[in-house]
């Protein structure tokens, strides 16, 4: 094949590429509102935590949360978690799986983080285990 031919086969795949980044950025935002939004409101209306769906599964509602730094508070949020005995977390910079499970864990033993320095948002997801 000639270079032309790789060079518009190249640039037919990148565009291709990137038309299909974005339809599933778009059905990532779709999935993320049902899972976040839509169907933990409804189950809450229903005043039901779970329920089974005959060749699809279990739905449920798991617990979790959106955690981070807050702007411009990286340096106090490194403070606090080296005063807080917790220097281990930081290497050049915590990552954000970390921090979550790191500030999801500290919550459920009841300490106290502190707003002005990290954010962190629980909220609700529906999930699906097939049975």
């Amino acid at each position: 094949m000639s270079l032309a031919i790789r060079a518009a086969q190249f640039l037919d795949l990148k565009n291709r590429l990137e038309e299909a980044k974005a339809i599933a950025t778009e059905i990532q935002k779709e999935f993320d509102h049902l899972r976040q939004v839509i169907i933990p409101e409804e189950m809450d209306a229903a005043g039901i935590s779970s329920a089974n769906f005959p060749g699809i599964g279990r739905l449920t509602l798991t617990a979790d949360l959106f955690a981070g730094i807050l702007p411009d508070q990286q340096q106090a949020a490194y403070q606090w978690l080296i005063d807080n005995g917790h220097p281990d977390l930081i290497k050049e910079y915590v990552h954000p799986s970390t921090l979550k499970a790191f500030i999801k864990e500290q919550i459920e033993e009841g300490v106290i983080i502190p707003d002005t320095i990290f954010k962190a948002t629980p909220y609700q997801r529906a999930s699906v285990t097939k049975l």
